[in-house]
């Protein structure tokens, strides 16, 4: 292992006392030979690769990490989307950087669906001056941008200037919000305080936490002072805990750039004690963060490449593979637990997907509509954007389709009859014959066995998504599951 590696005698002290299941939801990837740095970046590191953070964090006992985009890496998410693509989104998750004026949602889709689910605002790191009407438009652009993926806006700010995020956050934004690194107050304001009720901006913090849509990670106290048992700092950590511990979240700060050859355990054994001096479960910190979590679903995912039991069930992931154009995705990760299922899942959703004469605007609107009534939005994530796809129906139709009372107005006469028949099937199953009759009407005997099929296809699927909070849905559309 290369850099940043504590004494063994320390970490196995350490690693004795964090829970199994923490997540580590700070930590940088980051390799100049291979991914070239900003020309705006403060430094220059040596390289720290995702098997060296392996290297350190299982001494620690911890799996799973969030991958932060480092300020050196400026809007080039490609070294941090690389190590998350390497980590896989069941042990992992991705805080990036990127302009919302210019990227666009497919870009967006394409990082959530490989397990980025927050954007970075770094103001500490590269010296940015915070200026209150700048910071409230920045932080509404980005709500805008992340607002409906469930991302988190992580904010590398100075504790002297939250009262700046609490004004920018008096309108809802509808987005959570996260704190790097205590607040990361300054070294005067360090200077100067006793406790930490005499740091500027700390009784800003306190409001936010007890709002709810804030949270704060205890993380990287040696950036505040090298004492690993600085009054001050402890006072901090004691403080924000015991204001709401369930908006306090973890983090190693690995490879605790620009601190070349600390050892962070003396800092990590500091803030895990205050922790538990102020009667909180180590647990209950240690085993949570912002960005929901990976393992949501009810059942634990499958691996990407599952070891099977027998050659037959290898045969099924290998059938499923091919359909997919080589990967799994989360439905099948869910849906291998039973290997033959899965087979005949794949078999029949491919005949539904590739194998009818239906038209595409048919049967994406069909999906589209049984995913919105069933509240799949898996299902809705991955089909109404095909439905957008055809230009058959504006984006605004298709956006329509998720509310339940609407009964097809704008639509023409053969997309208004397939919305209703799925409506009458979906909704309490029994077609009138009125109805039936309009869609025979229309279409072609093998036509209306195929939407019907369809229909109850996609039926089956949605329930299955919903049962099993597959792609963890449940929490990113608010669904009471409880």
């Amino acid at each position: 292992m290369s850099q940043n590696h504590p004494p063994s005698e320390n970490i196995a002290r350490l690693a004795a006392r964090i829970p199994k299941g923490t997540w580590d939801t700070h930590m940088h990837v980051v390799d100049p030979r291979a991914f070239t740095l900003s020309k705006t970046a403060q430094y220059q590191p040596s390289p720290h690769t995702l098997d060296d953070a392996h290297a350190f964090l299982n001494q620690l006992g911890i799996q799973k990490m969030v991958i932060v985009q480092p300020s050196i890496y400026g809007n080039d998410n490609a070294c941090t989307i690389d190590g998350l693509r390497r980590l896989g989104p069941e042990k992992g998750r991705a805080v990036i950087q990127f302009d919302p004026e210019t990227t666009s949602r497919g870009q967006l889709l394409e990082w959530h669906d490989l397990g980025v689910r927050g954007v970075r605002l770094n103001f500490k790191s590269v010296g940015g001056e915070v200026e209150q009407a700048s910071l409230t438009a920045s932080m509404r652009r980005y709500a805008d941008a992340v607002r409906e993926l469930g991302w988190v806006l992580e904010l590398y700010i100075a504790l002297e200037d939250v009262p700046l995020l609490e004004h920018a956050m008096a309108e809802e934004l509808g987005v959570k919000v996260c704190v790097d690194h205590f607040g990361h107050p300054s070294p005067e304001s360090m200077g100067k305080a006793k406790k930490a009720q005499d740091l500027p901006g700390f009784d800003a913090l306190v409001r936010l936490l007890k709002r709810g849509q804030t949270w704060v990670k205890v993380s990287a106290s040696y950036r505040l002072n090298r004492d690993p048992r600085h009054p001050v700092v402890e006072s901090l950590c004691r403080e924000i805990v015991k204001t709401r511990p369930d908006r306090c979240v973890f983090a190693t700060d690995w490879p605790h750039t620009r601190f070349d050859g600390l050892d962070v355990v003396p800092y990590l054994d500091a803030v895990l004690d205050a922790i538990e001096a102020e009667g909180i479960s180590l647990q209950q910190v240690l085993r949570t963060f912002t960005t929901s979590r990976p393992a949501a679903m009810r059942l634990p995912y499958i691996d990407d490449d599952p070891k099977m039991e027998t050659p037959e069930d290898e045969a099924v992931v290998q059938r499923v593979k091919e359909r997919r154009g080589g990967k799994l995705i989360a439905l099948d990760k869910a849906l291998l637990h039973a290997p033959p299922v899965a087979d005949g899942w794949n078999s029949f959703l491919k005949s539904i997907r590739t194998q009818t004469t239906l038209t595409d605007s048919v049967r994406e609107l069909a999906i589209s509509r049984v995913a919105a009534l069933n509240q799949a939005w898996y299902e809705w994530d991955a089909h109404a954007p095909l439905l957008k796809k055809t230009k058959v129906l504006s984006d605004e139709t298709v956006e329509k389709i998720k509310d339940k009372s609407w009964s097809g107005e704008g639509l023409d006469e053969k997309h208004a009859a397939v919305l209703e028949y799925t409506d009458a099937m979906t909704v309490g199953c029994v077609v009138k014959q009125a109805k039936f009759d309009k869609l025979k009407g229309l279409f072609k005997e093998r036509e209306v066995v195929e939407i019907t099929a369809t229909v109850a296809a996609y039926n089956c699927v949605s329930r299955f998504l919903v049962a099993l909070d597959v792609g963890e849905m449940a929490e990113k559309y608010s669904v009471d599951m409880k």
